[in-house]
């Protein structure tokens, strides 16, 4: 049971490992949708890269520096939160990388299948633009978001509950991130284009 702030640190803990200078987390509402967006202009991951952290539990070559440990936490986290998690990554301009996990499909299907496609979805395809505008290294997208109306509450207005939720995420992301935050001013960790304090 990841609250959506945990998941996102996780996935932001990969930003910093990869020496990300700047990680950029949208959660935003398109076509009614929630999704939640992670870029980072780290070192990127090549296919065969790509493959193994899409893998669960196995065993990575890590500096004592890095966050992460046991190479589970973005499966997690992402699966804590949504059906459709897309990793996309760029090493090179000849080296692109895409992989997806469809929480759904496995289910159904009692198969643990690993896509090499995208979801094709109109977040998906604004999202690849921006990627490749901004020209960053790496994208994880979570679409098909669990229990979407959770963040939703009798007394308030859906866009109000979600914005409540945005704050939290913020505050949690700061106070796990406190030290990196304040001791690289060449880092920038940006939520729904706001830096994060």
């Amino acid at each position: 049971k990841y609250s959506l702030g945990q998941s996102i640190a996780d996935l932001v803990d990969n930003s910093y490992d990869a020496g990300a200078s700047k990680i950029d987390v949208t959660i935003g509402v398109e076509e009614e949708r929630t999704y939640v967006r992670i870029l980072d202009n780290g070192r990127g991951m090549t296919m065969s890269q790509l493959k193994k952290a899409m893998k669960l539990g196995v065993e990575q070559d890590r500096s004592e520096d890095d966050l992460g440990v046991f190479g589970i936490g973005m499966k997690l986290s992402s699966l804590a939160q949504a059906n459709q998690v897309t990793v996309q990554s760029v090493k090179s301009s000849k080296d692109f990388a895409i992989r997806r996990i469809d929480a759904k499909w496995i289910k159904e299907n009692n198969l643990n299948k690993i896509f090499k496609n995208s979801t094709s979805s109109k977040i998906y395809e604004s999202s690849y633009q921006l990627m490749v505008d901004g020209k960053w290294s790496t994208m994880v997208l979570l679409e098909d978001l669990h229990g979407e109306k959770r963040f939703r509450t009798f007394d308030r207005d859906p866009i109000d509950a979600l914005e409540l939720e945005i704050k939290k995420v913020g505050t949690h992301l700061g106070i796990t991130f406190q030290r990196i935050i304040e001791s690289r001013s060449e880092t920038s960790l940006l939520l729904n284009g706001s830096l994060v304090e």
